[in-house]
């Protein structure tokens, strides 16, 4: 007896067997199509039981795992913890790192402990200052010379600013990038000549001479032998010219070159040739073939009474040869040369300052009394002139137009006015039997008076003079502990305020006046100044005395 044929798959339905049904066994008989139903569900429903109880089966959890379910298992994902949510966090012990996706470890909260611990023993003990050496830390008073030599002393920010403006001595030469083209307070060194009035200071370093230095001459062009085969940089092979010199690669060897010879191509080769100088009718570019000078050999002669040696005349020879003269031959190399020591024949193709030019300083700030700034005036005139020629004024067809243009767009104009200022006053009041003393204001004014001056350029200067003026009438910032002296300019910077020189004065005469202006460190605040452009603040910081004298407060801004 056979049993049903099983299939792994689910019936939908079971036959039911109907009256007029035929009673038909086998595989396809219509008796056990109930029965094939029925054993196919019964054996998809095990094969499902056992795909769920492994599917049932856990598997490791891990900070990547995804919610699968398969043959092998199944996982879950977990949560990743944030502030905002809870799950699972990654722990550190690291102390220095800023995260917020990370958990601290016993290990690293104990470390964290023991720095803090050693920061509170650090900061509960007593320093005692004491002075700085070369090799020791400590502390230094403040000096406020800038031709000082001491050097127990710290120079104050007013020695420091007062030093940077002498810079460098009149007369000084200095190298800058071809890229800039006016440096301020410098001319040209060309070996042109300049105004001895618009900068005397030059005039007497250079001797009483207004004629420039001329360091604009350039080493293009010269030769040179070298003991290696490596050729240095800026230099070519002598015969490589041919090759290697075109307008666009050696524009100045190019020029030099072409102007000599004509054109590129008939500059001759030094190969085989020994240099001579250009003397005695000798020509630079001139090239010399192979020659012996004429001279004469004196040899015995067999025809002379008691010679039985010598040379033979042709008719002693018995008329063999038709020659009427006589060979002697040396046997020696294939050339005719001196001793010689073979280097390499180079020639300059570019320029050693090439990447430079060279200027003097001629002067520091030119102030003038009018509109009129002779300094920057004078240097401009030098820019004008082309570079590889001398120019008298009548040869300028623009001259004057140019001058007349220049101090006509310079534009200057005065300010006065006064400014009220709320000061911050105590004041005493009464309270029961005993008085105490509360914060009040107390409104001063503030004379102030300057000029602002547009030059054609784009550069504006501003001054600003308070007069008979107290830093002390400002309040302290608590993050520096200076006090921050807002300076109102007279008309908004176009672009950005470049630069802010300070200092004080005395307002009257007399020894006390004098000191106080030199009791105070006062320093533009350029840390906070960034995009505003319609005023400055002025840090200042009294550093001894404790009087309350009256000082002129000067501001320079310049900006564009």
């Amino acid at each position: 007896m056979a049993n049903l044929k099983e299939q792994e798959k689910w019936e939908d339905g079971v036959y039911q067997i109907e009256e007029n049904d035929p009673v038909l066994g086998g595989e396809n008989g219509i008796t056990n199509k109930p029965a094939k139903q029925l054993a196919n569900r019964t054996l998809w429903l095990k094969k499902f039981l056992e795909l769920l109880g492994k599917k049932s089966a856990p598997k490791d959890l891990t900070a990547d795992s995804t919610s699968t379910a398969d043959e092998s298992g199944h996982s879950h994902k977990l949560p990743v913890g944030s502030t905002t949510q809870k799950g699972i966090w990654q722990a550190t012990s690291d102390t220095g790192l800023d995260s917020e996706g990370l958990v601290f470890t016993a290990k690293g909260a104990k470390k964290l402990a023991q720095i803090i611990a050693n920061v509170q023993i650090a900061v509960s003990q007593k320093w005692t200052a004491k002075s700085a050496t070369e090799t020791e830390p400590g502390i230094l008073p403040v000096s406020h010379k800038t031709d000082g030599t001491a050097k127990d002393k710290f120079a104050s920010e007013f020695a420091v600013g007062e030093a940077a403006k002498k810079g460098l001595p009149v007369g000084s030469i200095v190298a800058f990038p071809t890229a800039v083209t006016k440096p301020n307070g410098f001319l040209r060194a060309n070996g042109s000549t300049f105004n001895a009035s618009a900068f005397p200071d030059l005039y007497k370093v250079l001797g009483n001479s207004n004629t420039l230095p001329d360091l604009t001459r350039s080493d293009v062009g010269m030769t040179a032998y070298f003991a290696t085969d490596a050729i240095p940089a800026g230099w070519i092979a002598f015969d490589d010219i041919a090759a290697q010199v075109t307008q666009q690669r050696y524009p100045e060897l190019y020029r030099h070159l072409v102007a000599k010879y004509g054109s590129i191509s008939a500059v001759p080769k030094a190969a085989d040739r020994f240099i001579r100088n250009a003397e005695a009718g000798l020509q630079v570019g001139q090239t010399q073939e192979d020659t012996i000078k004429t001279h004469k050999i004196q040899v015995p002669d067999s025809s002379y009474p008691g010679n039985n040696m010598g040379i033979f005349h042709y008719g002693e020879r018995g008329n063999l040869n038709d020659q009427n003269y006589n060979e002697l031959t040396y046997n020696g190399g294939d050339e005719t040369r001196p001793k010689s020591l073979v280097l390499k024949l180079c020639i300059k193709a570019v320029n050693s300052f090439d990447d430079v030019q060279f200027w003097i300083k001629s002067h520091g700030e030119v102030v003038n009394i009018g509109a009129l700034d002779a300094g920057r005036l004078s240097q401009g005139l030098q820019d004008k002139a082309d570079r590889n020629h001398t120019h008298t004024v009548s040869d300028i067809v623009d001259f004057n137009s140019s001058v007349t243009e220049l101090i006509k767009n310079v534009v200057r104009k005065t300010y006065q006015q006064t400014k009220q200022h709320k000061k911050k006053i105590k004041i005493r009041v009464k309270k029961g039997p005993s008085y105490v003393y509360e914060d009040g204001e107390e409104t001063i004014n503030i004379q102030t008076e300057g000029t602002m001056t547009v030059y054609p350029n784009g550069k504006i200067e501003q001054i600003i003079a308070f007069r008979n003026f107290s830093p002390t009438w400002f309040g302290a910032e608590t993050n520096d502990n200076a006090l921050h002296i807002p300076v109102q300019l007279w008309s908004s910077m176009p672009n950005k305020v470049d630069y802010v020189t300070v200092f004080l004065n005395k307002t009257k005469s007399g020894a006390q006046y004098a000191s106080e202006a030199t009791e105070w460190i006062l320093g533009w605040a350029e840390d906070i100044q960034e995009q505003i452009k319609d005023k400055v603040t002025i840090r200042a910081v009294r550093w001894t005395g404790g009087q309350d004298e009256p000082v002129d407060l000067i501001i320079k801004v310049e900006g564009y």
